[in-house]
């Protein structure tokens, strides 16, 4: 049922209006269904971009902008993989192989070493890092690590 009809059906039913094709009100009426129309058609798409299963467009350029995913050389599936990955927190955040996973949902991999006292210190890239490359792998480990883990990148 469109708008239009809806109206239609809504104020008919009261049977204060005539409501022909030929009638001012029938105008207003065609009027008002077109603009509330275009509002649902917008609303629908923006509940559609809000959530990652069904964003396609600019909800999931958003959502890659605030994760840090390469958009441009990423497809759309596994694009919400990486982001429903960097937005899940369960009590297993926290192993090693979680957070070698995370890491490795950035692009880089490598492996870590633990200090005595138990803090992931050192990251030993499979790759040499150098340059922006190197500065966000930086940015993606102070990310995960708490402030007062010392992580440095070999």
């Amino acid at each position: 049922m469109t708008a239009l009809e809806s109206l239609i059906d809504k104020l008919g039913a009261t049977e204060l209006y005539t409501l022909t094709e030929d009638t001012r009100i029938y105008a207003e009426l065609a009027a008002y269904a077109e603009v509330l129309q275009l509002v649902y058609d917008v609303l629908s798409e923006l509940e559609n971009e809000c959530f990652i299963q069904t964003a396609e467009d600019f909800g999931l350029d958003a959502w890659c902008y605030i994760c840090g995913i390469d958009r441009d050389n990423t497809d759309d599936d596994t694009c919400r993989e990486r982001i429903l990955l960097r937005t899940a927190v369960d009590v297993y955040d926290y192993k090693y192989d979680d957070i070698m996973f995370y890491v490795q949902s950035f692009g880089l991999d490598g492996s870590f070493t633990v200090d005595d006292a138990g803090r992931y210190t050192i990251f030993t890239s499979s790759e040499t890092l150098t340059g922006v490359k190197k500065t966000g792998a930086e940015k993606v480990l102070k990310r995960i690590f708490p402030a007062e883990t010392d992580v440095t990148i070999e």
